[in-house]
């Protein structure tokens, strides 16, 4: 098996953003909520940048922005393929949460 970390968009945060932006009741219910969700982010991040993570948090600009899920898993394709210092495809990640092996150029049979 071999194992894939990957990073997706939280899928609520663009419609909570659009939400926001047009319905100030939703402001003024949530956005207490929001902006503590966003600080305990840029918290994490900031813990996580002390550590040597370079990934960085703009949670105080857009406090509905939900933040990335982050994860891994072990994929049973990926593992039939062959090591090699040059290898000849990558792994290409999609929207919808598919990973596809594609060639960087011919493969022989």
């Amino acid at each position: 098996l071999s194992n894939v970390w990957v990073q997706v968009e939280h899928p609520l945060s663009s419609a909570f953003a659009a939400r926001a932006a047009s319905d100030p009741e939703f402001r003024q219910r949530f956005g207490k909520l929001a902006s503590a969700s966003a600080k305990a982010r840029e918290e994490i991040a900031s813990a996580s940048e002390d550590l040597g993570d370079s990934r960085t948090a703009k949670s105080a600009e857009e406090p509905w922005n939900l933040g990335r899920f982050e994860g891994s898993g072990l994929y049973v394709c990926c593992a039939l393929s062959n090591h090699s210092c040059r290898p000849n495809f990558t792994m290409r990640y999609a929207d919808d949460k598919r990973a596809t092996m594609v060639a960087l150029r011919e493969i022989k049979e």
